[in-house]
């Protein structure tokens, strides 16, 4: 398919007739001006609740194109990004807009991807920022599951057990944020 086909695909998503809830393209050698494309359509797409790019070339470029339209999309839940080559650049990117402008995706798969030490924290500040109590109660606490099975270059696995605790609390605490944060900083 690559980016070209990807382009194509993604001019019949702005079709008003039509809604789509779910685009899979997995394995598709998709590439950085693709993830681009994508989240062009993104930022105007109001149906879509599941993307699945997994297995493709997208690397922190993409990541980073695709984190923009997080700023201002709110129907994605699930965003599936498994090894595209996306390393600490573009983890920190969807990180950072999860902590500050997204609270609708609550499902993110990072899989295979070299995400680094870096990365690692960014996810954790992501879900629990403890650098002060105002930080932490405005957490992105809607994000349900992060999967970071066989990421690569994290030397530092505290942070991912971490990471996955935080999660624990969301998930036990939906649908009630303020809950979240009062267990989180119980656990400080």
């Amino acid at each position: 398919l690559g980016d070209k086909g990807v382009a194509r695909i993604v001019d019949g998503l702005d079709d008003p007739c039509r809604k789509y809830f779910k685009l899979y393209l997995c394995d598709n050698r998709i590439g950085r001006q693709g993830a681009s494309a994508i989240a062009y359509s993104l930022k105007y797409n109001t149906t879509i609740t599941e993307l699945s790019l997994g297995n493709n070339h997208i690397g922190d470029e993409g990541a980073r194109y695709l984190a923009s339209s997080l700023m201002v999309n709110y129907s994605l839940e699930m965003l599936n990004l498994e090894n595209n080559n996306i390393g600490p650049a573009g983890t920190s990117a969807i990180a950072n807009v999860l902590e500050h402008n997204n609270n609708s995706l609550q499902w993110l798969v990072l899989s295979e991807n070299p995400i680094g030490d870096d990365g690692a924290k960014a996810i954790l500040r992501c879900i629990a920022n403890s650098s002060s109590f105002d930080h932490l109660l405005q957490c992105n606490h809607n994000l349900l599951s992060v999967i970071l099975k066989k990421v690569t270059k994290v030397k530092d696995t505290t942070t991912l057990k971490k990471v996955q605790s935080y999660l624990k609390i969301n998930r036990s605490s939906a649908p009630s944020p303020t809950s979240a944060a009062k267990h989180k900083i119980l656990m400080l």
